[in-house]
């Protein structure tokens, strides 16, 4: 199991910054500096606490958050960033390897979340042959 503690990230709400590009006219979306800033900070804490080996299997996370202030949230508006940003990190190959997942959120206050990673025995991720990321469910 490998366990990190990663600051309170940006909600869903704030990851993404829409752009109108005259030239296209069309508007154009990316990662927010929020979502960017967010990612380069959790490559910085995972490399500073010893990156784990890239773990190549089905993987199970747990999530306990503890939010910045006592303001009502939506634990699942944490989980986009926290996998874009240990996907960043190079802790997997993809967040498509997270097959179960769980978000506990606590009342008191803290500002962070702790993440626990448990890289599930050999699980294969795709079936020989197939181009669906999601055969190992149908198995």
């Amino acid at each position: 199991m490998y366990t990190i503690e990663l600051s309170w990230p940006p909600s869903v709400n704030q990851y993404w910054e829409h752009v109108y590009n005259a030239k296209l006219r069309r508007v154009q979306v990316f990662p927010s500096k929020a979502a960017l800033s967010f990612k380069v900070q959790t490559a910085t804490l995972v490399r500073k606490k010893g990156a784990p080996p890239r773990f190549q299997n089905a993987i199970q996370i747990e999530i306990d958050a503890y939010p910045p202030d006592r303001r009502k949230r939506d634990s699942d508006n944490i989980v986009k960033a926290t996998f874009d940003a240990l996907t960043y990190s190079n802790v997997w190959r993809d967040d498509y390897q997270v097959v179960d997942f769980r978000v506990r959120r606590f009342d008191e206050t803290g500002d962070k979340l702790i993440v626990r990673i448990t890289e599930l025995a050999q699980l294969p991720l795709r079936i020989e042959g197939s181009t669906d990321k999601l055969d190992y469910l149908r198995a």
